[in-house]
């Protein structure tokens, strides 16, 4: 599998952008549906990020995935015990 970081946010202010149905800002992102914070994250991905063989999140990390097509999965890692988010794009294609 081959991963591309799209976004990774951390702290409060990075969140200050964030309006969703159940508030704003750094709260509100963390209250947000999942479809919400893929949403919102998912602005950021211009087709442009290198892929590698890493995934960019850890044990810790609380990862939810949504597939796009056959091929792609965004998967968007939280933890909100360290202040943070971040959207991957996986290719599932076998090379």
């Amino acid at each position: 599998m081959q991963y591309a970081n799209i976004i990774f946010l951390q702290n409060e202010d990075a969140f200050s952008d964030f309006s969703g149905k159940d508030g704003t800002g750094y709260n509100g992102f963390f209250a947000a549906s999942t479809q919400e914070q893929i949403a919102y994250l998912a602005q950021w991905d211009y087709g442009d990020s290198p892929f590698n063989d890493d995934a960019p999140y850890g044990s810790a990390d609380h990862v939810i995935r949504h597939a796009i097509d056959n091929q792609y999965v965004y998967a968007l890692t939280v933890n909100r015990a360290m202040g943070y988010a971040g959207l991957t794009l996986e290719d599932h294609k076998v090379y």
